[in-house]
């Protein structure tokens, strides 16, 4: 599971050669799943800032629409503390935790 920093767009990391290349290389041996945040990219605009667990509980629908129960989490800059909170709330679905930048 990957946890973008504030300021992501899925579609313009796939046109963004670098960004493709990383996930595509990522994909050739793990099954990584990567979403645009509440209110940032793709996903719905929201009427008032989302708090960090609205945020936290995403993960965990992310994680439950693509049926995993645990996963290896890595976060990118801001995204440290939704991934930190919601491996120390629910242990049992993180297998690992890798931090970039937080």
């Amino acid at each position: 599971m990957y946890i973008p920093p504030i300021v992501s767009n899925i579609d313009v990391k796939w046109d963004h050669e670098f960004h493709r290349r990383v996930l595509e290389h990522l994909g050739s041996f793990l099954r990584v799943v990567h979403f645009d945040k509440r209110g940032i990219g793709l996903s719905d605009r929201f009427e008032t800032t989302p708090s960090l667990d609205e945020r936290i509980g995403d993960i965990g629908a992310v994680m439950d629409v693509v049926g995993w129960e645990r996963a290896h989490v890595f976060e990118m800059s801001e995204g440290a503390d939704m991934a930190q909170l919601f491996a120390t709330r629910f242990p049992e679905r993180v297998d690992k935790l890798a931090l970039l930048s937080p």
